[in-house]
C-alpha cells in the first residue's frame, strides 16, 4: 500500500513538473517573441527600425558614456577605460588604466573634448581625448553620478551613498566644479545625490533623492521641488519645459509649475531621449523599451539582457542604441537608413 502510495506520489509530482514546464516554456516563448519583434520609429523627422543588437562587450560596464557627435563611445570596468567608434564598432585602442579602483561614472563634455571619470578612489579625472593628457585630478571624495553643464563650463556631480560599505563617507550635497581651473565653485545641500541634469536652455539645475529638488542657475537657491518619490535617473526635454523621472516610477513633469503630467506603468533605472525628441528609451530589468512621446505610447521593446540592463543611449542622429548590461555591452543599428518620415 505504502510502496503504491509513493508511485502515485511520484507520478503526480513528474506530471506536474512536466505540466509546469510546459506552461512556462509558453510564456516564455510569448514574451520572447513579443519582445524580440523589431521596433520601428515613425515621426516628422525620423524613422527606422531597432531588431537585433551587435554585442560589443561581454563584460558588464560599470559606466557608459556617449561623445556629442553620436561615434565615440567610453565603457569603463573596474579602473579601466575603452574607447569604441560607433560606426565600426570596434575598439579605437587597447584600454587605459585610469584609476586605482572602480570607476562609478563617465561622461563627455558637450564639445565631445573633455572625458569625465568618477571613481570609488574618491577622485574625479577630466582627460582630453586628442592627446590623451590628464587636465585636473578633483579631490571629491566618492562620487557615483556627474554631468557637465550644456555650455561646458561646470562639471556637477554627487554620490547616492553618503556612509559606504567600507566604511568610506562621500559629501552629501551636489557639488558644482569649474572644469577650466579644476576649482571647486558652490556647494549646495547635503543630502544623497541619486542623478543630476542641467535643463539644455542653462535655467535649471535638477537634483535627485526621494524627490526631485530643482535649483535656479544663476543664483544656485532651490527653487520648488518635485514629489517623485525616489528618482534614479532625469532627463530634460529639448526645450527645457519637461523633466521625466526614472525609478520606481516613470513620469513626466511640467518644471514650472510642477505639474505632474504622465505616469507610466513601467520602472526605469536610466533613460535617454532621440535627437528629434518623439523616441524617449528607458530600461527596466533585462529589457529596453521604446516610448513615442507625442503621445506617450509604447511602441515595442527590446531584449539587452536575461538578467538586468544599467544604461541606455541614443546615438546623435537616432540610427543607434547602446546598452550597458549585466552581460555586457550591445549595440543597436537601425536596420534601414533614417529618412524624412513618410
Amino acid at each position: 500500500m505504502a510502496k503504491q502510495f509513493r508511485w502515485s506520489l511520484s507520478l503526480g509530482l513528474t506530471m506536474f513538473a512536466a505540466l509546469t514546464a510546459i506552461v512556462y516554456n509558453q510564456l516564455q516563448a510569448s514574451v520572447t517573441t513579443r519582445v524580440n519583434r523589431p521596433v520601428c520609429l515613425t515621426g516628422p523627422i525620423l524613422t527606422g527600425c531597432f531588431s537585433q543588437p551587435i554585442k560589443l562587450s561581454k563584460q558588464q560596464p560599470t559606466a557608459i558614456a556617449l561623445g556629442s557627435n553620436g561615434q565615440l563611445l567610453a565603457t569603463s570596468s573596474v579602473g579601466r577605460v575603452q574607447l569604441w567608434n560607433l560606426l565600426t564598432g570596434t575598439p579605437m585602442q587597447d584600454p587605459w588604466q585610469a584609476h586605482e579602483q572602480a570607476i562609478t561614472a563617465l561622461e563627455f563634455s558637450p564639445d565631445g573634448r573633455i572625458l569625465a571619470s568618477a571613481s570609488l578612489d574618491q577622485t574625479v579625472k577630466l582627460w582630453e581625448l586628442s592627446s590623451g593628457q590628464l587636465l585636473h585630478i578633483l579631490r571629491t571624495g566618492r562620487v557615483s553620478t556627474l554631468r557637465f553643464s550644456p555650455d561646458g563650463q561646470t562639471l556637477a556631480l554627487g554620490s547616492r551613498v553618503i556612509q559606504w560599505a567600507d566604511n568610506v563617507r562621500s559629501k552629501g550635497g551636489v557639488q558644482l566644479w569649474q572644469v577650466k581651473t579644476g576649482t571647486l565653485r558652490y556647494h549646495l545641500g547635503t543630502a544623497p545625490i541619486k542623478a543630476i541634469a542641467f535643463s539644455p536652455d542653462l535655467t535649471w539645475l535638477a537634483t535627485s533623492n526621494n524627490h526631485v529638488q530643482l535649483w535656479r542657475l544663476g543664483s544656485f537657491r532651490p527653487a520648488h521641488h518635485l514629489p517623485t518619490g525616489e528618482v534614479t535617473a532625469l532627463l530634460f526635454s529639448h526645450n527645457s519645459r519637461q523633466l521625466t523621472t526614472g525609478g520606481n516610477t516613470l513620469q513626466v513633469w511640467q518644471v514650472a509649475p510642477g505639474k505632474l503630467l504622465h505616469q507610466f506603468k513601467s520602472r526605469s533605472f536610466d533613460l535617454t531621449l532621440s535627437p528629434d525628441g518623439n523616441t524617449l528609451a528607458t530600461v527596466d530589468g533585462g529589457l529596453v523599451h521604446l516610448w513615442q512621446t507625442r503621445p506617450y505610447r509604447l511602441l515595442g521593446s527590446l531584449r539587452s539582457s536575461w538578467y538586468s540592463s544599467l544604461f541606455v543611449r541614443f546615438g546623435l542622429n537616432g540610427t543607434e542604441l547602446v546598452t550597458g548590461s549585466s552581460d555586457g555591452v550591445n549595440l543597436w543599428r537601425s536596420t534601414r537608413p533614417l529618412q524624412p518620415g513618410r
